[in-house]
């Protein structure tokens, strides 16, 4: 038995090479040496210090006691294997830590043979991947998300077209020199054309007869400077028939706010212009519209609404014979109705834009696109005033909904990387090295990566600290016996969140490396509460830590102690106090409640 503890610990067990073994030893893999038949002679400090082992424990086949029982079947097939044939093993499989907790390493076992090619002994190594697994996990979740969020696109996309496929209007999509891009369905079928290759690319204007090719060369030139317009004209179709039609022509915006293409929704009215029959169908048309459809007189009386016009101002069976086209604007509006807008129609023959409407019955102020146009009679004189107006609270709420959700999505973002900034610099200034700072760097943005994953969940409203204390602390210890961790629930704000998670893993780590959880009997007992103080409620933070070797103040500050010093305090307006007392490190936050919680019903 003393021979084979001494192969386990002596130089001699690696054919007395005291360099190779020092080297292995500090490597930050985990690394193991053995004889051809598989039996294990050595391993290195790192591998000891991962799963919490001894030389004796792990001796020979001992190593099999801190594998996955559901998985050390199929690691032991592939190792026996490899003996039998010689062959490098190669596998990913979970091993246990000193905490209990198993985690993902990529094994690596290659044989290695004498000058005349006889197996001597089996070199292992085993990298820890848990993190490049951990990013695999939320790559997959981001691909499914984005494959959800496309799936959402071609389904509007999809409805969108269905809707533009069952308009009866014949609606139009132009690039800014006026040439047609696009056509709906039922478009082509009113303008009679059969394939629409065939007219793809030509100018719109050249449909238009006499004075309405003028007023089609006016609305695409509007559109480009950003402006909406309404007018009627007579059109030729695809076979040569000519048709009277009302025309809304307006800009479509790119992200920058600036006219990519132009829209034109054209309403065939020709029959409302041949006879009174023809005319009764169009007024039947435009009570089943859901757009406000009227008509006044030249001097402003009104004499028709139809029900979408009469529901959208809470008119509803009132007569309207007494009422005129200012009485349904604030008096401020009113007033550039008569001096601005109608007599811009009487010049040009139509006028749009974005107006407010009034509800008669609660005053509201309605936002609509105002397209007004004259109604000419049959020798084409001018004898009233013409309305299709839509109603815009839809999309005025979808723009500040936008607006809003924008803002809040550039303000979160922003605190987060200047956190990330923040820590990123502090700690590659403190690092004594390369390999020091890339790996507290990358602990640290874990801590805030668990933070922010908590505050995800719950719209970046608010966490709860005992959520978040037992997501930070757990890979440091088992909590309920090592860890121990009391308080009442309490939402806190979202910088604080943070603030609190780079403040528990440093604490964590500290005493991992040299305070209670440095062995194998401290403990750590995390405690809050709340407490009244003059009417007014403070939230006490207690860390303290029990069994650990005796610890002392640091002739140094790193960054680590500067941000369990500050790092709460400055998100919190709170005091922050640490002592280093015979009986073990005690760390203490005292802050008011309210500039630490968040008052969310989800918690």
């Amino acid at each position: 038995m003393s021979r084979k503890l001494e192969s386990l610990t002596s130089a001699s067990a690696i054919d007395g090479d005291l360099t190779f073994r020092d080297l292995a030893d500090n490597l930050p893999t985990l690394c193991w040496v053995a004889n051809a038949d598989g039996h294990i002679t050595w391993y290195n400090r790192r591998w000891h210090d991962y799963c919490g082992t001894t030389a004796e424990q792990m001796e020979g086949w001992g190593w099999q006691a801190v594998h996955d029982p559901d998985v050390l079947p199929a690691v032991m097939e592939r190792w026996t294997g490899s003996i039998a044939t010689g062959e490098p093993f190669e596998m990913v499989f979970p091993l246990r830590g000193a905490d209990g907790v198993f985690r993902p390493f990529l094994s690596r076992i290659v044989p290695q043979r004498d000058e005349a090619g006889v197996l001597r002994r089996w070199v292992g190594n085993n990298v820890d991947i848990s993190a490049q697994v951990a990013v695999e996990d939320e790559l997959r979740r981001s691909r499914e998300e984005l494959e959800r969020v496309n799936r959402a696109i071609a389904e509007r996309e999809a409805f969108l077209s269905s809707v533009l496929s069952s308009s009866t209007d014949c609606i139009k999509v132009l690039d800014l020199a006026g040439n047609l891009t696009f056509m709906n369905d039922g478009g082509q079928q009113l303008m009679e054309i059969g394939d629409f290759a065939d007219v793809a690319g030509r100018p719109w204007t050249d449909v238009w007869h006499g004075a309405g090719r003028e007023s089609a060369k006016r609305a695409v030139e509007a559109a480009r400077r950003g402006d909406a317009t309404t007018f009627m004209g007579m059109a030729e179709t695809r076979r040569g028939n000519l048709k009277w039609w009302h025309v809304a022509v307006s800009p479509i915006t790119g992200p920058d706010g600036k006219p990519e293409r132009i829209l034109c929704v054209s309403r065939d009215i020709t029959e409302l212009r041949a006879s009174g029959e023809e005319r009764d169908r169009f007024v039947r048309l435009a009570e089943n519209s859901t757009d406000f459809i009227g008509m006044a007189a030249r001097d402003g009386r009104v004499f028709y609404l139809n029900g979408a016009a009469r529901r959208l101002v809470g008119l509803d069976d009132r007569a309207t014979s007494d009422l005129v086209i200012g009485d349904f604007f604030s008096p401020e509006q009113a007033e550039q109705i008569s001096r601005e807008v109608l007599p811009a129609v009487d010049r040009v023959g139509q006028w749009a834009g974005e107006v407010e409407l009034r509800h008669f019955g609660t005053g509201e102020a309605i936002p609509v696109l105002y397209s007004v146009f004259r109604i000419t009679d049959a020798n084409g004189m001018h004898v009233a005033y013409g309305t299709v107006t839509r109603d815009f609270r839809e999309r005025r709420r979808a723009e500040d909904d936008m607006r809003l959700l924008n803002g809040e999505l550039a303000h979160r973002l922003k605190n987060v990387l200047a956190v990330v900034q923040s820590v990123a610099s502090q700690t590659l200034r403190s690092a004594s090295d390369t390999e020091a700072a890339s790996r507290d760097l990358s602990a640290r943005l874990v801590a805030l990566g668990a933070a922010t994953d908590l505050l995800t969940r719950r719209s970046w409203r608010s966490a709860d600290l005992g959520e978040l204390a037992v997501r930070a602390l757990t890979p440091h210890g088992a909590i309920g016996t090592r860890i121990l961790i009391d308080g009442p629930r309490i939402a806190i704000k979202p910088q604080v969140t943070l603030a609190f998670a780079l403040t528990l893993h440093e604490l964590a780590t500290n005493a991992a490396k040299y305070g209670a959880l440095s062995n194998e009997t401290g403990t750590v007992s995390l405690r809050w509460g709340i407490a009244d103080q003059g009417g007014e409620a403070l939230l006490d933070v207690h860390w303290r830590e029990h069994g650990g070797p005796p610890v002392q103040a640091p002739q140094r500050k790193g960054f680590g102690s500067v941000l369990i010093e500050r790092s709460l305090s400055a998100y919190t307006s709170g005091k922050t106090e640490t002592a280093f007392d015979a009986e073990g490190f005690a760390f203490t936050l005292h802050a008011r409640l309210e500039d630490v919680s968040i008052n969310d019903g989800n918690i």
